[in-house]
């Protein structure tokens, strides 16, 4: 077993048992009971991180149109603000000046590509205002995307960071999961630091192990059509490599991540497999994904239904509930969008 002094110091404090966020704040354990935290108002972080979000060419923040994902509601309610139905932009607050306005908002909203039913309205919910409308008087179900970017950024917030973590215990390498867009050089770079605490210690063979309990069943979604899946979105686990669209993304992470260890000198012995970490297993390596912000624009864009599955059950454990469809949804409701 390695020697805790030889594991390296990861950014955050952390316990190897089911952390599901970053730093000791939000650290939940297996068994433990989580009081269900009350969506916060939006920040000036969250709102600039949304008007950042929104530069992308598709239905960003203000766009609303039909969903697919929101096929079990019958309507939505109209604006509870008095907003306006022409494409006017009203000025914002001295105070929220750090809001950059969307270029060419006019020309976006027109553009062929988003249909001929879109509506939309730009909230200031702190202030209690309309910043921009859209035929905003029209209601049509928001794109989910757009609904769970706001929720996610509420409440994580747009600095979070989501953590791949490696621990080692009785000959075991486990790869815990979190981070939905690892990519394969993330995980070389994770197999070089294990390997070389593994070596510092006299360690050359060892079994690997995928740990990604966080998401628990199901997988899929028991409102998802049978088309929907692998060309559309894979089943929704708490590991991934290169947004691999496969059946089992967590043992395909493992095995990606087991040649990588081979090739810096570390034997696997026998098959990938899937089991939870114990208490005593030492970290020895950790990676942390980009800002939030920066995954809610890259969702926004180029319409990634990955991120997005991972993000509406990261939201609901940033909200203190499990990480299920249901709670996501829950939170994204209470959220109020």
């Amino acid at each position: 077993m390695l020697r805790p002094s030889l594991a390296p110091s990861l950014p955050d404090v952390w316990n190897p048992v089911h952390e599901t966020i970053t730093g000791p704040a939000r650290t939940a354990t297996s068994g433990t009971r989580r009081r269900h935290r009350r969506p916060k108002p939006l920040t000036t972080a969250v709102r600039r991180a949304l008007a950042f979000a929104a530069t992308a060419p598709v239905a960003g923040v203000m766009m609303a149109g039909p969903s697919a994902y929101a096929a079990e509601n019958t309507g939505a309610a109209k604006p509870s603000l008095s907003t306006p139905d022409s494409d006017s932009a009203i000025k914002a607050d001295a105070a929220h000046s750090d809001q950059k306005p969307i270029e060419n908002p006019h020309t976006r909203i027109n553009d062929s590509h988003m249909g001929s039913s879109v509506s939309g309205v730009v909230l200031d919910r702190a202030a209690d205002r309309v910043v921009r409308g859209h035929r905003a008087s029209t209601a049509l179900l928001p794109a989910f995307h757009t609904k769970l970017a706001t929720a996610a950024l509420t409440a994580l917030g747009p600095e979070h960071r989501f953590t791949t973590k490696v621990v080692h215990g009785n000959g075991t390498l486990t790869l815990i999961g979190g981070d939905r867009v690892l990519t394969a050089d993330d995980l070389a770079e994770l197999a070089r630091t294990a390997a070389a605490g593994l070596k510092s210690a006299g360690v050359t063979h060892v079994k690997v192990r995928v740990d990604d309990s966080l998401f628990p069943e199901p997988t899929l979604a028991h409102r998802w059509k049978e088309g929907y899946r692998l060309n559309t979105v894979a089943p929704v686990r708490a590991l991934a490599v290169d947004g691999h669209s496969v059946a089992d993304a967590s043992l395909d992470a493992g095995k990606v991540f087991a040649g990588q260890l081979a090739a810096e000198g570390i034997a696997v012995e026998g098959e990938v497999t899937r089991g939870r970490v114990e208490s005593t297993d030492v970290p020895v390596a950790g990676h942390r994904s980009p800002r939030l912000a920066d995954l809610v624009h890259r969702m926004l864009k180029t319409g990634d239904n990955h991120i997005a599955e991972t993000l509406l059950r990261m939201t609901a454990v940033g909200a203190g509930r499990p990480a299920t469809f249901d709670d996501g949804t829950a939170v994204v409701r209470q959220a109020g969008v």
